[in-house]
């Protein structure tokens, strides 16, 4: 997509959740994340080895958050 092919796009979007949302953009931004270097993402990209350790360890639930079902 081209930056004004993104920024319609995005309007369009953001005009289908809220309405009104259109006339609220005066002077859209596009980024083109995936070409900027350096930008790998958000997340980690790990495998089935580097997950082991700490998806047990990040989902083990402490009792801090605030939930009250049961375990």
């Amino acid at each position: 997509m081209t930056p004004a092919q993104r920024v319609a796009a995005a309007v369009a979007d953001g005009e289908a959740l809220f309405p009104g949302y259109r006339d609220l953009v005066a002077r859209p931004v596009s980024v083109a994340w995936a070409n900027m270097p350096f930008q790998g993402g958000a997340w980690a990209d790990w495998d089935e080895d580097g997950r082991a350790t700490p998806t047990p360890r990040s989902c083990h639930r402490t009792g801090r958050t605030g939930s009250r079902a049961s375990t």
